[in-house]
């Protein structure tokens, strides 16, 4: 099993892209926050609540440990899993490296102000995001770009259709190898 995991700020459109990639090609697709949630029998705002961050992102470490665990013992070549990530996962750079090795990773970027647009108009559930403090969250989005852009793959999404995001992923994915 092949795995792109799909990196970017909260209301980059991970979830929705990545759902999309998955559903296009007929691949699996794992949300982390999703599969998280599950395994603790809590959502996301109420881990955050009663046990805090710092403890957030220990079952995301965990949870990649699993995932790649379990990728190897299920080793079938020529299937692609599509893994999107909570916003702060690529953060921790143990996470990165489990990232790395589980296959291709992806960075959405999307500018800051499109991302604060997004945000406010849907969503207030979001443990981290703080709408009346857009330049305390500006300051969290520049500061997780240097994380974020060490993905192997910096893919510019700002007014592009989410098919038009699946095709060029798709098309990065399914390429031949070069020649050697």
């Amino acid at each position: 099993m092949k795995c792109i995991s799909i990196w970017g700020f909260m209301g980059a459109g991970k979830s929705t892209v990545g759902r999309a990639l998955a559903r296009t090609y007929a691949w699996k697709w794992l949300d982390s926050d999703t599969e998280i949630e599950k395994q603790e029998q809590l959502k996301i705002p109420d881990i955050f609540k009663r046990y805090g961050e710092e403890y957030f992102r220990q079952l995301e470490t965990r949870f990649l440990e699993n995932l790649w665990n379990r990728m190897q013992s299920e080793p079938q070549a020529s299937e692609w899993l599509v893994l999107t990530t909570g916003g702060g996962m690529p953060l921790r750079e143990e996470n990165r490296r489990w990232l790395k090795k589980l296959g291709i990773s992806i960075y959405l970027h999307v500018p800051f102000d499109t991302i604060a647009k997004r945000l406010n108009r849907r969503d207030s559930q979001r443990p981290l995001w703080d709408g009346s403090q857009l330049e305390a969250m500006r300051r969290k989005y520049e500061a997780r770009l240097p994380s974020y852009r060490q993905a192997d793959v910096v893919m510019e999404v700002q007014g592009k259709s989410v098919e038009e995001i699946v095709q060029e992923l798709g098309a990065l994915v399914l390429k031949p190898p070069a020649d050697v």
